[in-house]
């Protein structure tokens, strides 16, 4: 049987749930008239047969019970005779005596006619064991309880850290069950997959959270992608019954920060596996205008987008009667001061914040939290709640610019370019170097104890640290606190040349260079970090130059400089070839004026083409710096036109028996057709179609080839196949059904499941001035 204190629901969960279980117990259908209206009844069943019955709830768990008996008597007594009903049941939260519930029956005699009416936290347990239903529909109750915690952090399906089932356990106590969250689970059902978008702050990332604890309490398995769609390849997801969960997929500034080669194919790939699957359900997160910049982007993306599965959040989601309930739980379970929670209900005052045209699920969460607020005055606490509304920027602005100490922005200023979650040796080597170069821009003295004083101060409010599961060997980590506090920093980096003279005199590679030139700010075409690069053009020929002549030997530092990685922790040396860096130079030498670095670019470009007359490139570089070129060609000081010439011949010189070569330069028929003459175009057809025929047929050969590892990348295979006959107008269905074929027969089975789920009534949207009162009065002061 159960053993829950149900401590961790509001008044309105407890309501809700003893609705639920009082239904089922009765095989009736109560009406509902919700928490703090004074009439003495919060449901009610009406019959012929039965006259009137009433069943009041009363969520007082640490209640004792003179005063609970004392405020039975004298509040609710009189109410229950006014209304004279047949029968009257009380469902509490109170912990009662047998002896206790005798004197209860006696005070509202005849009211109450059994001590089985009065419902004691035993009772409601004995009713969740007989209706498991009841307990699997609310899962704020199983998921807050301490034991069922416990559990979930053994079970090794369930793959999060502890500080992170922790939070999303806070984030089920306050979370208001609303039409997003039926409108979703119902698009999951039907389609198995479905992305999550809306605006920064607007729930995304809790509605997906509930809607994954849903399917946790199914019985699925919880796998959690953190990085890369190839996390998900590792796990079994044909039958078996897995929900998948990614949030954030797009990055969280920009899809090109975070997509790395080819995802985006394994991407749709893999939702395309999902929803053939019989159980398995994918749930993915982003903002709406990533997600734009994302179909613009990538070429998989864009051509699958028709058939993707979206549910956009909206504020239309949140009814006014769901706002209040959300802020109504945010302070009944919030720490904040009392004399806080006072000027809340002050006058009303609740209302100007659930009526606010800014209204943010994210402010009322932060504004409500005790280390947040723990600066502001009760005085000026409500204006302070309204101003953050007005501008939610504001949270962080007064904190960051007027209480932090340099070190402590420093380190917030390090995070800014690397992953929003990584390792704390990481960001500690990253942030020596920063503070480094910042401290002797503005001849400020340095401790070496800084970034240790720095952490401790912003850890709780700006970031937090945990330590992630010991068998990925991952220690402690570092994280934003939510991502309003990239966004607010985006706002400063922006606005702050220093930012970038840092980020250049750090780089050890082009490709960070490379970072900061086409950083976009979000929803924003424009890159803002172009003009302060070239306003200092000594300094970034300096850089140039350093990260030109760089032989793959990074200092010990430079791992985890700006603008490298996005993995979790794990810092790589970028792969700094001939095309990264002319493509950078490409994109620089039509805004610089400095005559040092045009001379600098024109012996890169001369070197280049020595490379080109001793052939030293191979023919996919060839292809990408053809393509560079190309762009470029009109609007370049720089002569062009003989490298240009010497690619051509390079390229055109492929191997025809070799597929790769092939299937390359068939690729630049999309960018650069006019350097392909009818006759190249024909050569390349007739080659494509008689490695085909050899390869048609020859299974053996395809299954013993050792580029194959796994089914996927037969998958993958087929796809780039598929993609050059169209480009060539060649039909490739025999060969590529063949290897799709292959991958399929290398797929385990698994065992058939099918899952299902339940439904879901929610409350009218309509809440009238005097409900909300009614509702604010139940809040313990």
């Amino acid at each position: 049987m159960p053993n829950y204190t149900f401590e961790n629901l509001s008044p309105i969960d407890f309501e809700m749930l003893s609705r639920d279980l009082m239904q089922k117990k009765l095989g009736i259908l109560l009406e509902s008239f919700g928490p703090g209206r004074d009439t003495g009844i919060d449901f009610r069943y009406s019959s012929d047969t039965m006259k009137t019955l009433i069943v009041q709830c009363k969520h007082n768990p640490r209640i004792r019970f003179s005063d609970f008996r004392r405020k039975l008597e004298k509040n609710e007594f009189p109410k229950v005779q006014q209304i004279d009903p047949k029968r009257y049941i009380i469902v509490t939260s109170a912990s009662l005596t047998p002896s206790n519930k005798d004197e209860l029956m006696r005070i509202f005699t005849p009211y109450i006619k059994l001590t089985s009416d009065i419902l004691t936290p035993q009772d409601i347990n004995n009713l969740l064991g007989v209706y498991p239903e009841v307990e699997k529909l609310h899962f704020k109750l199983w998921l807050t309880s301490t034991a069922v915690l416990e559990e979930l952090l053994n079970r090794r399906s369930i793959r999060l850290s502890e500080l992170e089932l922790r939070r999303i356990s806070r984030d089920s106590e306050v979370y208001v069950k609303n039409d997003s969250f039926e409108k979703a689970l119902q698009l999951l059902e039907e389609n198995h997959s479905c992305i999550i978008m809306g605006i920064p702050g607007i729930g995304k990332t809790i509605l997906a959270e509930m809607l994954v604890l849903y399917y946790v309490q199914k019985g699925y398995s919880l796998i959690k992608i953190e990085e890369d769609i190839s996390e998900a390849y590792d796990h079994d997801y044909k039958d078996i019954p897995r929900i998948f969960y990614y949030d954030d997929f797009l990055g969280t500034v920009s899809p090109t920060d975070k997509l790395g080669k080819n995802e985006d194919k394994r991407l749709i790939s893999f939702i395309d596996m999902v929803k053939e699957s019989s159980s398995s359900r994918f749930i993915l997160t982003t903002r709406e205008y990533i997600y734009k910049q994302a179909i613009r982007s990538y070429e998989h993306l864009s051509r699958a987008e028709s058939s993707l599965i979206k549910y956009i959040l909206d504020m239309s989601s949140y009814t006014r009667r769901v706002k209040a309930q959300i802020l109504y739980n945010h302070l009944y379970f919030s720490e904040i001061d009392l004399d806080l929670k006072l000027e809340v209900l002050k006058n009303g005052g609740y209302l100007n914040l659930i009526d606010h045209r800014n209204y943010s699920p994210r402010i009322i969460d932060i504004m409500t939290q005790k280390n947040q607020v723990k600066d502001i005055s009760h005085e000026t606490y409500m204006l302070q709640f309204k101003k953050n509304l007005d501008n939610p920027q504001l949270i962080w602005e007064k904190a960051f610019s007027s209480q932090l100490r340099v070190s402590s922005r420093n380190i917030l200023l390090t995070m800014f370019p690397l992953s929003s979650r990584i390792r704390l040796s990481a960001l500690e080597e990253a942030f020596e170097e920063f503070h480094s170069i910042y401290s002797t821009m503005f001849s400020v003295s340095r401790d070496p104890k800084d970034f240790t004083t720095g952490l401790r101060e912003l850890d709780g409010t700006f970031i937090r640290t945990y330590r992630d599961d010991p068998e990925l060997s991952i220690t402690t980590m570092v994280m934003y606190h939510n991502p309003s506090v990239r966004d607010f920093l985006e706002k400063i980096v922006i606005n702050e040349k220093y930012f970038v003279q840092i980020g250049v005199r750090m780089a050890r590679f082009v490709s960070q260079l490379d970072w900061l030139w086409n950083y976009q700010s979000s929803g924003n075409s424009e890159h803002v970090f172009r003009n302060h690069m070239i306003s200092s053009e000594k300094e970034l020929l300096d850089a140039m130059v350093r990260c030109f002549k760089g032989n793959g030997k990074p200092s010990s530092r430079s791992k985890s400089m700006i603008g490298l990685s996005e993995d979790i922790g794990t810092y790589y040396y970028p792969r700094e070839n001939i095309v990264t860096k002319i493509g950078f130079i490409m994109n620089v030498q039509s805004l610089v004026t400095s005559q040092s670095l045009h001379r600098f670019i024109g012996r890169q470009l001369h070197d280049l083409s020595t490379q080109l007359d001793e052939r030293k490139l191979q023919l996919p570089d060839c292809v990408s710096l053809i393509i560079i070129f190309i762009d470029w060609e009109s609007n370049t000081l720089y002569p062009v036109d003989m490298i240009i010439d010497k690619l051509q011949n390079l390229i055109l010189d492929y191997d025809r028996d070799d597929l790769d070569d092939v299937m390359e330069v068939a690729n630049l028929i999309k960018y650069a057709d006019k350097y392909l003459t009818k006759t190249d175009i024909s050569e390349l057809r007739d080659s494509f179609c008689e490695i085909m025929d050899n390869y048609s047929g020859a299974k053996d050969n395809v299954v013993e080839d050792p580029c194959f590892s796994d089914p996927n990348e037969y998958y993958d295979f087929a796809d780039e196949i598929d993609s050059v006959g169209k480009i060539l107008d060649i039909e490739t269905e025999e060969y590529t059904d063949l290897l799709r074929e292959i991958a399929s027969g290398l797929e385990p089975d698994y065992d058939d499941y099918s899952g299902g789920y339940g439904g879901y009534n929610s409350s009218s949207g309509q809440i009238s001035d005097n409900e909300v009162h009614s509702l604010f009065k139940t809040l313990p002061t």
